[in-house]
């Protein structure tokens, strides 16, 4: 398949609403490869696979949010996605994500970390 070919089908599977190929097509708005970077694009199909529970967006967008690098830099943000991408079982992200949650916590406040939290719980219906 062409990289064109693969950025459209890619798109329609994404448009559809699978996370996987949501992620997937962050990743090429981040890299740039098959279509220009494209910052706003890059968040958006992030929010959309992570936002669904797929671990590895989760993980991904919270790195970003960590860095400022392609987006906006977030240590909320970061700290939220990395807690989601945490309670996945998903090989190599689990501890990871947790890992860089905790750094990341260094730079929040009690209250930061227990507002969150309480986010957590509620978009986790627990």
């Amino acid at each position: 398949m062409s990289l064109p070919g693969l950025f459209e089908d890619t798109k329609r599977k994404a448009d559809a609403g699978d996370p996987r190929e949501q992620s997937y097509l962050a990743a090429m708005y981040f890299d740039g490869v098959v279509v220009a970077k494209d910052p706003a694009e890059y968040l958006r199909w992030s929010l959309a696979a992570a936002s669904q529970g797929y671990a590895l967006a989760q993980h991904k967008l919270a790195a970003s949010y960590a860095s400022g690098r392609f987006i906006s830099k977030n240590i909320e943000e970061s700290y939220y996605w990395y807690s989601r991408a945490a309670l996945q079982d998903f090989p190599g992200i689990h501890r990871s994500s947790a890992e860089l949650r905790d750094e990341v916590a260094a730079e929040l406040s009690p209250e930061q970390i227990e507002r969150l939290s309480r986010r957590l719980k509620a978009d986790l219906g627990a």
